[in-house]
């Protein structure tokens, strides 16, 4: 059977997770908002408020068991690469009046072959405002120059979405930047550890320390070339961050 898991405070549950002993399954419910990794960059959010019910993609991929029940409202857009910016995997998931957030070269490529779709162009360091949700767009890219090539500063975002009191970071492609690091108030972090596009374990650990989400999930790698047991152990017995380890749609953690 299914599980999914509130998280309420530390109790047995948020114990064994913070020490790495847990892995969740995909859903994660927070107050109004159920957050689900799906694979790779792909992310499910659903928003809840009395009867209504949104829902979110984030980067929507082909290649990622995509919801069939389901249809998004809004989709989210994070950089032009072919894993994140998925015309294809976009107009699968869209409802008939969803609406498509993304940076303004996302938008550029996506008016070629999207059409019937309202696009929204938020820069970074831009706020964008829908059916109660704030969305803000956080700059990822790489700061180490080896890596400089894969994400330019400028080009790609990050997300914090507000919605009612509750703020979820979903970091997309990045290292640990100084927008990333003044981040304040995250009940729920989405960071990469994605070897050599975003940053390593210890590097994604140092960040989280500095701006100390309530939880914190690993995401956006490949199993076999991160370290996520590693990214666990580095931030053991940090005070208040819990660490989540949750099954992806391929059951991988």
């Amino acid at each position: 059977m299914k599980q999914t898991h509130r998280f309420v405070g530390m109790g047995l549950v948020g114990l064994l997770l913070a020490v790495g002993l847990w892995a969740t399954e995909r859903d994660i419910r927070l107050d109004g908002v159920t957050v689900t990794p799906i694979y790779h960059g792909t992310v499910w959010v659903t928003l809840q408020e009395g009867s209504s019910t949104w829902h979110v993609a984030v980067d929507p991929w082909k290649q990622a068991p995509l919801p069939k029940d389901k249809k998004a409202h809004l989709i989210l857009v994070t950089d032009v690469h072919y894993d994140h910016m998925d015309p294809e995997a976009i107009r699968a998931v869209a409802s008939s009046d969803a609406e498509v957030v993304a940076p303004p070269a996302v938008v550029q490529e996506l008016r070629k072959s999207l059409t019937g779709l309202r696009l929204h162009e938020l820069a970074n360091g831009q706020t964008w405002s829908w059916r109660g949700l704030q969305v803000e767009a956080v700059p990822m890219y790489n700061t180490s120059p080896d890596r400089a090539q894969y994400h330019t500063k400028g080009r790609g975002n990050g997300y914090v979405l507000q919605f009612q009191k509750t703020r979820v970071y979903i970091a997309g492609d990045t290292q640990c930047t100084s927008e990333m690091r003044a981040l304040k108030n995250i009940d729920l972090a989405l960071v990469p550890i994605n070897l050599p596009y975003t940053m390593d374990a210890d590097e994604a650990a140092q960040c989280v320390k500095a701006f100390r989400p309530k939880r914190v999930v690993p995401y956006h790698y490949q199993v076999g070339q991160a370290n996520p047991d590693r990214f666990v152990e580095l931030l053991r017995g940090e005070k208040d961050i819990v660490v989540l380890r949750v099954l992806d749609g391929k059951g991988t953690p």
